[in-house]
């Protein structure tokens, strides 16, 4: 059995230096550096697995692979055709050099759940600018009521008279939504006419 299995590892191209760390912690690595927080690609894995943690360097065959990859990406071909130049076409089932565990349907489904994130990412940051938006003008509104009474009539108390205003505001603002005052109540607690 030795002897098969050192024959076996001597037809193995391109092996990892990553020892004991899964591909896994390695891809989590490499999408936390990323200012987007994208998926690292195939390339990126490989390169970065076949350097490894230690300071020895890779072998010829895997060093050969590295250079090409560098230079079909430098020719302006994108990740994933390069690493498909190098390495061949995808098998259906799990992605090379991502780990175990990892299929196309799994990576496809996170690239969905990182631009949904992103999405509503987003639209909470418009949100809170909108929000901050209309604070402010609210508090010019504010200025501008209080100095305008203040010049008509300075003997008037103008807390009073902003909040006399903050109540029309609220007052006109729920005639405007009638369901926003609105009690919807269940069938069960109206009582039956008996006329």
């Amino acid at each position: 059995m030795c002897v098969v299995n050192s024959e076996n590892r001597k037809k193995q191209q391109w092996r990892h230096k990553m020892g004991p760390i899964n591909f896994a912690s390695v891809r989590v690595d490499l999408r936390e550096k990323k200012e987007n927080k994208e998926e690292p690609n195939q390339a990126e894995m490989f390169v970065a697995t076949r350097n490894g943690l230690k300071s020895k360097a890779p072998d010829v065959e895997t060093q050969d692979a590295i250079d090409k990859l560098t230079y079909f990406q430098e020719a302006g071909e994108t990740p994933t055709d390069a690493f498909q130049k190098v390495f061949g076409k995808e098998n259906p089932r799990r992605v090379r050099y991502f780990g175990r565990t990892v299929t196309k349907t799994f990576l496809k489904k996170n690239k969905e759940i990182n631009e949904i994130k992103k999405q509503s990412e987003d639209k909470v940051a418009s949100l809170k600018t909108e929000v901050h938006d209309y604070k402010q003008m609210v508090e010019s509104l504010e200025n501008l009521v209080r100095l305008l009474l203040q010049q008509n009539s300075p003997d008037m108390n103008i807390d009073e008279a902003l909040s006399l205003l903050r109540s029309k505001q609220s007052s006109e603002n729920s005639a405007q939504d009638p369901n926003l005052n609105q009690q919807h109540s269940s069938a069960s607690t109206h009582l039956p006419n008996n006329d």
